[in-house]
């Protein structure tokens, strides 16, 4: 029966009585070893125990909260190793009957990587308690290692030597066993794996009933009462309150108490349930004080303008009358004492400025309340009081609008002479507070007066151009009001506007440091559309000028003063006026002094030209300083000030413009004249030919020569040697000319190498002749002939040319005869001749008078190259045939005038040559007749 009971009454149980620490572990001991459990790649297996809780002392009406557990581990090496505990409630059918679906709970995951192998115990606190219910008898402890991304995430469960109950294994993983469902592990064949798991907590006893009680405050009744009420027999209340006498105890189950003091009391009610159970049901009341307060206050107000007996009033005033240090307290205000008390309508809202709902007085309720929430409440009596002011007290002031900004309405007044006034108005003596507000509604809440130092200062930004300013007096003795109204304005007068004047400097063109101004617009400028107001003038000295100014105006740069007067103004310091100054500014013209061209050679031909420009400034400005200069190329293009040093250009005249820095257009320019002066170029032929004669002489020229150039020649030690377009030079040699312009500019040199050569000089002595051979030739040494360059021609006797001109001195194939030499100078100085013997002997004749080979003769024989000789034929008998001679040099074939018969015929020679060389040959020939 009582078993049914609390399972009927769950819903409404609740936490009485909580136990010492209570720990649900199988093992023995708490040194935990490796076993012979294996583990599974990847992870995602389940180590698990089951308990019975009332094996350990937690009854049905206990509730377990877990709030640790812990697990032995070893060789859990992997980063990836993470572990977490889950709670489920089982049966007496596990594990057939076990279902993830009754999970009770489960602690976080917590990463666990060992440093070592060796068995350890980690403990797990859980970061949320797991709360087993009071109606649960079994539960499964599971330490589940989570799945990991890697395969070498592998942990093992260690456990003790002994242990009193069986281990379970479960793996989430398709290849490692028992799949998806749990088995012991002796099972599986791991008896002695033995598991290291537990878990920690406490249980908490569910009592039946719970004391309810409203209301804290030792100035109030507080109703208790018991909840479950139909379960109850009897009871007995003890408000642990003896001085409350014979109501410390009760046997109603409602009741009501009121404590004798504030504190602790500590409350318990005996219950006899209906089941014939006794509870003691304990709770700890904690009584406060309530506020102490003055139970009736006055608030005494002024009427406001309209004197019906309304006015408003700051309730707030009173605070500090009803309680000491009020704005520690919650105080809110009501129309009637219920609504205080109760609290139960809201309170009156407009609290500062509220309006009595009878004529001349009325009443409200303050509560007053502390931070425990106990209150007491206070009556207030509203009076309304007629001002002693009178009406006709009324003060007007005017001040001119002043400040940074003077059209804005806003104005400073001194109006601390009214406090004077007020206080003459009340008898003599009588303690007074005196205030000013910037509204009715301020000075009726006495909210945000204006500070006493601030009336002789006052300005009017809450209310600009005009404001009203409400009075309000207060006995100092009793804070009644004594006086209140609107008895003073301030009015802000519009300051004039001295519109901006702006008057075009102007340049000193005549250099005399004046200036004839246009004044015509001035006035009219500066007064714009404002009528009624007055212009004055003042110099820089503060003299007066004439109104209108006259025009024109003849004066050197100065500023004048011009004042605009509101001639309407009421301002006690003086008429309202507004001041502008404008200028007349005569600005001096600069000078610009001439400066002369700038030129310079193009000496690279490329028309362009680095000038020098550090004088071109100073030259100009001469001793003006803080001139603005400016350039401008001549397309009028700005050019950088300074100038570049060098400036690079072609040829241009640039202007330059001296500018006074105050007046831009006060200028004058010059111009600067950059001029790039053609670089002369002159040419000559690179190579030419004297003669050396007895009397060389060779005129050398310049190609298309510019009769505004002037030319000088040097030769190749650098020595001037003439001037002119044409000079005579008499020897070979290098010969260099510079062509100058009209401008001074100089050409690059031009040089002509003069090759010297002559005809050539030659002797027998250079010539080798190979004669009377198969091959004759004539050979020229040319090592003597001289110093040119030479070509070689052969002529015959008959001069007709053997060999045309060649630059070889070797003639070969040569016929017998005699044979003029022809030297060609190839730079056309001459040609030399030089007649040279070739000897050939013929080797037969043919006599018949055909006039070929029909005599016999030594061709290139001659008195001239051998003025001695003797030449003898023989017949093959040794017969002289004939005697040869210089003179006769032919043998016709007759002996005494008889032709002699073919044959072979001998003959010798001997010949003397011009030195006297003896030359000897022996030979025959075929006579041949036909």
């Amino acid at each position: 029966m009582k078993k049914t009971l609390l399972s009927i009454l769950f819903c409404f149980l609740f936490y009485f009585n909580s136990n010492s620490q209570i720990t649900l572990s199988h093992n023995v001991g708490d040194d935990v070893i490796q076993n012979n459990m294996y583990g599974c790649s990847w992870g995602g297996i389940n180590w698990a125990r089951t308990f019975k809780l009332e094996n350990f002392n937690i009854n049905t009406n206990e509730e377990f909260v877990i709030k640790s557990g812990k697990v032995g581990l070893f060789n859990s090496s992997n980063w990836g190793v993470y572990i977490q505990f889950n709670i489920y409630e089982i049966d007496d059918d596990f594990p057939d009957s076990f279902s993830e679906n009754s999970l009770i709970g489960s602690s976080q995951s917590v990463h666990q990587f060992a440093t070592t192998d060796q068995p350890h115990i980690v403990n797990v606190i859980f970061d949320n308690e797991v709360i087993v219910p009071a109606s649960v008898k079994k539960i499964l402890v599971e330490v589940k290692q989570l799945h990991s991304t890697a395969s070498s995430a592998v942990a093992f469960c260690a456990g003790t030597q002994n242990d009193n109950d069986l281990s379970w294994f479960k793996s989430d993983s398709g290849g490692c066993p028992p799949f998806q469902e749990y088995k012991s592990t002796t099972e599986i064949g791991r008896p002695n794996a033995r598991y290291y798991i537990t878990v920690n907590g406490e249980s908490k006893t569910i009592l039946p009933f719970e004391i309810e009680s409203e209301n804290n405050c030792i100035n109030s009744e507080i109703d208790f009462t018991l909840t479950n009420q139909s379960e109850i027999d009897t009871v007995i209340w003890n408000f642990d309150d003896p001085s409350s006498g014979v109501n410390n105890t009760s046997n109603s189950i409602d009741v009501v108490h009121q404590f004798s003091s504030p504190g602790i009391y500590n409350v318990t009610a005996e219950v006899l349930h209906t089941d014939g159970t006794n509870y003691t049901i304990p709770k700890e009341i904690e009584i406060f004080d309530a506020p102490i307060v003055n139970p009736l206050v006055q608030l005494k107000q002024c009427d406001n303008f309209d004197i019906n007996g309304f006015s408003f009033f700051n309730l707030t005033e009173v605070n500090e009358e009803i309680i000491t240090n009020s704005s520690s307290y919650t105080i809110t205000y009501f129309e009637t004492e219920l609504q205080a008390q109760e609290n139960n309508t809201p309170p009156i809202a407009n609290f500062t400025a509220y309006e009595n709902q009878t004529v001349s007085s009325d009443t409200v309720w303050a509560r007053i309340e502390n931070t425990n929430g106990c209150f007491r409440t206070s009556q207030i009596d509203l009076i309304v009081s007629t001002t002693k002011i009178p009406l006709t007290y009324t003060k007007e002031f005017y001040e001119c609008d002043d400040g940074a900004n003077t059209t804005d309405g806003i104005a400073t007044f001194d109006f601390s002479q009214v406090t004077t006034e007020i206080e003459n108005i009340f008898p003599a003596g009588q303690q007074l507070i005196i205030k000013y507000y910037q509204s009715e509604a301020e000075a009726l809440a006495e909210m945000n007066a204006i500070p006493d130092a601030n009336i002789s200062n006052y300005q009017n930004t809450a209310s600009p151009n005009q404001q009203e300013i409400y009075i309000r007096v207060d006995s100092a003795l009793d804070n009644d009001c004594l006086g209140l109204g609107h008895h003073i304005t301030l009015n802000v007068e519009a300051q004039p506007v001295a519109n901006p004047v702006t008057i075009t400097p102007e340049c000193d063109n005549d250099r005399d440091g004046l200036f004839a101004f246009d004044t015509s617009n001035i006035k009219s400028t500066l007064l714009g559309s404002q009528t009624g107001m007055t212009v004055t003038y003042f110099d820089e000295n503060g003299a007066s000028l004439s109104s209108p100014l006259p025009n024109p105006f003849y004066t050197a740069s100065q500023t004048i003063t011009a004042r605009v007067t509101n001639t309407s103004s009421q301002d006690s310091d003086g008429q309202c006026y507004a001041e502008t100054t404008f200028d007349f500014v005569v600005n001096a013209v600069p000078i610009a002094n001439p400066i002369a061209p700038l030129e310079q050679c193009d000496n690279d031909t490329d028309g362009i030209i680095a000038f020098d420009t550090s004088n071109i400034e100073s030259t100009i400005l001469g001793t003006q300083t803080g001139m603005v200069v400016k350039y401008f190329d001549e397309n009028g293009t700005a050019l950088p000030s300074p100038l570049p040093n060098p400036f690079t250009t072609a040829s241009q005249t640039i202007t330059v413009r001296i500018e006074n820095p105050i007046y831009a257009v006060c200028y004058e320019e010059t111009t600067v004249a950059f001029i790039v002066r053609e670089k002369p170029v002159v040419k000559v032929f690179p190579e030419d030919i004297i003669c050396m004669t007895s009397s060389p002489s060779k005129d050398i020229s310049v190609e298309n020569p510019n009769s505004n150039y002037t030319y000088t020649w040097t030769d190749e030690n650098g020595t001037q040697i003439g001037t002119g377009e044409t000079i005579p030079v008499n020897e070979g040699g290098m010969y260099s000319v510079i062509a100058t312009s009209q401008f001074g500019c100089d050409s690059d040199k031009a040089t002509i190498t003069i090759i010297e050569s002559e005809i050539a000089t030659i002797t027998q002595n250079d010539i080798e002749i190979v004669d009377d051979s198969d091959n004759n030739s004539i050979v020229i040494n040319t090592a003597n002939l001289g110093q040119g360059e030479y070509q070689f021609s052969l002529l015959d006797e008959n001069l007709l040319t053997v060999y045309d001109y060649q630059n070889s001195p070797v003639f070969e194939n040569l016929k017998g005869g005699i044979y003029t030499i022809e030297i060609r100078d190839k730079d056309d100085c001459g040609i030399a001749q030089e007649e040279v013997s070739v000897i050939s002997y013929p080797k037969f004749i043919t006599p018949n008078n055909d006039r070929i080979n029909d005599v016999w003769t030594i061709k290139g024989f001659n008195a001239t190259f051998y003025p001695s000789s003797t030449i003898l034929i023989y017949n093959r008998f040794g017969k002289i045939m004939a005697e040869l001679s210089a003179e006769n040099p032919t043998w016709n074939g007759l002996y005494k005038g008889k032709p002699v018969p073919s044959n072979e015929y001998w003959f010798t020679v001997q010949l003397v040559d011009r030195n006297g060389n003896l030359k000897t040959r022996k030979g025959h020939f075929s006579l041949l007749r036909k």
